[in-house]
């Protein structure tokens, strides 16, 4: 079944990964605003064609707190790199405020459009990975926040088993 993964979407940190993003419209985005209309279009299509769910595995790459920063704190971001095409912000100080606003816009698409979030938490694939930044416990502002939303956490949290418990009786 066809998923739509999240991390591209919203760890975007230079010009050319808003405008790859935008190609399958044949958009060039010129602002945040537009930005996140051509990610609701491109998420619509995929539920159009059969997506059954949002799938975020950021955990690979990031700690899976997330912030709720404001549209001005994200838009001055999106702004600076957007102004000159040759920018790149650095994770994570550079493009945290950005990143984490984008995930809470996605996390209202997936409530409009009625679709589940399956989230990579706890057990990574690989090895030499930190563990410490997958543990779904950091999810809790998240959860909280998007009551109506329904989340499914991957690998069971292993080895923050305890932490789960916690999270599915609350939650």
């Amino acid at each position: 079944r066809i998923v739509i993964g999240l991390p591209q979407y919203h760890l975007i940190k230079c010009y050319d990964d808003v405008q790859n993003i935008a190609v399958p419209l044949g958009r060039n985005i010129t602002s945040l605003d537009e930005y996140i209309s051509v990610c609701r279009g491109i998420f619509e299509g995929y539920k159009k064609f059969g997506a059954v769910a949002f799938k975020d595995q950021s955990a690979y790459t990031r700690k899976i707190e997330y912030s709720n920063p404001t549209r001005g704190e994200a838009e001055k971001v999106f702004n600076w790199f957007m102004a000159d095409p040759r920018r790149s912000a650095s994770y994570p100080d550079g493009v945290k405020p950005l990143d984490d606003f984008l995930f809470h816009e996605f996390m209202r698409m997936a409530r409009d459009m009625n679709l589940p979030v399956q989230l990579h938490t706890g057990h990574m694939a690989g090895i030499r990975n930190d563990i410490v930044k997958t543990n779904a416990v950091h999810l809790t502002s998240v959860i909280e926040m998007h009551r109506d939303v329904k989340f499914d956490l991957f690998h069971a949290n292993w080895p923050y088993d305890g932490e789960l418990l916690f999270l599915a009786k609350n939650y």
